[in-house]
């Protein structure tokens, strides 16, 4: 039986051969990744980084500004749609398929991805959520 050397580790052939084998060839890379099996094929998407699971989850340049927003706002929609209900903007507790920018009752103002002007400048001035609750006078910024 056969060795062959990776960078990280030492790689049965037949594995590799097995994987060859596979109906799909993308399903076997998915397949040898999730095993931990190599590290050392480029990344497809940026070519530039080795192409791991860490990696494709959360560090691959090419994926920052799409899928990992879009991952991160629909986390996020879970709370936003809790705090509505909380706040008695909905009566019953139903997911709206957009947040909305602006919503505002008697409880309190919800801005969701708002931009807000601000006396210095600052690079990042567009906080996911933000809450002011009226009764209480707080201002919550998530």
């Amino acid at each position: 039986m056969q060795q062959v050397k990776s960078t990280h580790h030492t790689v049965n052939t037949n594995i590799l051969r097995l994987i060859k084998e596979q109906e799909s060839e993308t399903e076997g890379y998915i397949i040898a990744v999730q095993d931990d099996v190599f590290y050392s094929f480029r990344c497809r998407a940026c070519r530039t980084h080795e192409e791991t699971v860490m990696h494709l989850l959360s560090a691959c340049p090419r994926y920052a500004s799409t899928l990992y927003t879009d991952r991160h706002n629909m986390a996020l929609q879970v709370l936003y749609y809790h705090l509505r209900h909380q706040y008695k903007i909905d009566e019953e507790s139903i997911q709206v398929v957009d947040p909305e920018g602006v919503i505002t009752n008697d409880r309190c103002n919800m801005y969701w991805n708002f931009s807000f002007s601000t006396t210095t400048q600052l690079p990042h001035n567009k906080p996911n959520l933000v809450i002011l609750d009226s009764l209480e006078k707080k201002m919550y910024v998530i």
